[in-house]
């Protein structure tokens, strides 16, 4: 980290702002894991997650909301471009009543994706995760949106994207922020 990203990244922590960008990695979710916790040590109180994302790992992203589970301080997170797959997970686990979009914010949410290769036990092993990791994710969907785990089955079984509008719709936000100088 350079020294001008470092100043702003200290002064985003001085305002319990916390920025996920870029692709989510066991390097991005170690950034995002090591400022909650930082955070929640210093007090309990919001924190805010901004996130613009294409997505990533799904063991890196399991990082992030377990320790967003894990800690007292609420999370409210912010969906201000892209939060898509592994990052629409993310924004999905802020806090209920705090999870927020802007206007122009798309949303995208899918199965996980992985890929195998080895022996062919090697590879039923991976299928069998994969299938398990699906299955929690589903679970997961339906605890956060409200809606059946048949209906999010059915509605991700492709790359589903989201306005901010579907995405308020959906359980997925709770709010859709102003941009004009009024904020919320």
């Amino acid at each position: 980290m350079n020294h001008v990203n470092e100043q702003m990244f200290n002064a985003l922590l001085d305002n319990r702002t916390i920025m996920l960008t870029g692709e989510i990695n066991d390097v991005s979710a170690e950034m995002v894991t090591m400022a909650l916790l930082y955070l929640d040590a210093q007090a309990v109180a919001p924190i805010h997650l901004y996130i613009n994302s294409c997505g990533g790992s799904v063991y890196a992203m399991n990082s992030i909301v377990d320790t967003m589970n894990l800690i007292k301080s609420p999370v409210h997170t912010y969906n201000i471009g892209l939060a898509a797959s592994a990052a629409g997970i993310i924004l999905l686990n802020g806090e209920k009543g705090h999870r927020y979009a802007t206007p122009n914010a798309t949303t995208m949410l899918h199965q996980p994706i992985g890929g195998a290769e080895g022996s062919s036990m090697d590879v039923e092993i991976a299928v069998e995760q994969l299938k398990f990791i699906r299955e929690k994710m589903f679970e997961f969907c339906s605890k956060k949106t409200g809606k059946s785990v048949k209906q999010i089955k059915a509605d991700l079984q492709r790359d589903k994207y989201f306005t901010a509008e579907q995405a308020l719709k959906y359980g997925i936000i709770d709010v859709i922020l102003k941009t004009d100088k009024g904020g919320k």
